[in-house]
């Protein structure tokens, strides 16, 4: 199966949707759109498996700010009622990503598109998470599953 050829169509009508001409993914199935200049939304499809990978890197919480930010990080990702279906996690240097994956077979423009959507609010509403913990405003985030961000979509998933 030509996984990368699919990948490139829905990038390409995706493009035409918001209006992007010559989107279209490296030789190695990655792509990276900019979304409001400040979100880029990384795409890696796996060509054999056709599932394709979705990610954006909200930033670095710095050591200090770690033990704050780690269970407001955790507590979003339990039935995913922070993260509206994605998951949300950091890697061990610090960096935060909200990152989704779907199988490519099967997924129309309409779908990818409303993906893209979903994942950049859930995004940006955890840029605006991360700069309260980091400014020790915690406490604004509310108790446990009170930082889903204020979108229609189901806890239990990404809609579709």
């Amino acid at each position: 199966m030509n996984y990368h050829k699919d990948f490139n169509h829905l990038l390409k009508d995706y493009g035409e949707l918001v209006g992007l001409s010559g989107v279209e993914a490296t030789d190695k199935g990655f792509c990276a759109l900019m979304v409001g200049g400040d979100l880029a939304v990384q795409m890696l499809l796996d060509e054999k498996t056709g599932s394709l990978a979705f990610f954006v890197n909200l930033g670095k919480i710095e050591e200090e700010d770690r033990a704050n930010a780690y269970p407001y990080i955790l507590a979003a990702n339990v039935l995913w009622v922070g993260t509206a279906g994605a998951t949300l996690g950091v890697d061990y240097e610090g960096f935060v990503m909200v990152c989704y994956h779907e199988q490519l077979p099967g997924m129309d423009g309409e779908r990818f598109a409303r993906i893209i959507d979903n994942l950049v609010t859930v995004a940006m509403d955890w840029e605006e998470n991360l700069v309260s913990i980091r400014q020790g405003d915690a406490e604004a985030l509310g108790e446990q599953g009170e930082s889903r961000p204020e979108t229609d979509v189901p806890a239990s998933g990404i809609r579709i």
